[in-house]
């Protein structure tokens, strides 16, 4: 959190995420992963192996770090909400939705209008058996329910043969 509440409101846009925060893509990544994983939180791993020169694989990646954040039964709920967002017709997620996949997407818009909106998208997919988490930050992008949602889409159109 960055700055101080200043007025008697500052509890209130600290609270929904107006003002005092700041976020990056790698967090938004993490919280997203935690609630794929049903409520534990776990460390990224950037590195699947390290290989030699020759090709040869001398280690493999270092052990993930685990701590339950969340219980079980309310991540499940988060999951239920995350859902909604996409299959739900005013979710302000419904723009992501791809043929056969399966998305939990929590959508956030920052910033002000004069100074440009940044699109913030935090995901997992498939639901039942995540393979991928991830967030995007689109800087002046716009509101995230157009914006944020049409990324979130190209990209798991993309990564959906991998999935």
């Amino acid at each position: 959190t960055v700055g101080r509440n200043s007025d008697k409101f500052g509890p209130g846009r600290f609270a929904i995420g107006l003002e005092h925060e700041t976020i990056n893509a790698m967090h938004l990544a993490m919280r997203a992963s935690m609630v794929a994983n049903r409520g534990v939180l776990t460390t990224p791993r950037l590195l699947r192996q390290r290989r030699s020169i020759l090709g040869e694989v001398v280690s493999g990646p270092p052990p993930q770090g685990m701590t339950r954040i969340a219980t079980a039964a309310a991540a499940e709920r988060m999951i239920r909400t995350m859902q909604a967002v996409v299959t739900d017709p005013h979710g302000t997620g419904h723009r992501a939705t791809v043929e056969g996949l399966s998305l939990a997407m929590k959508t956030g818009t920052a910033g002000e209008r004069k100074g440009g909106l940044e699109a913030l998208i935090m995901a997992f997919a498939p639901v039942d058996k995540p393979k991928i988490a991830f967030a995007v930050i689109a800087e002046n992008a716009g509101p995230a329910e157009y914006a944020g949602a049409q990324i979130a889409h190209d990209f798991l159109e993309r990564m959906k043969p991998r999935l």
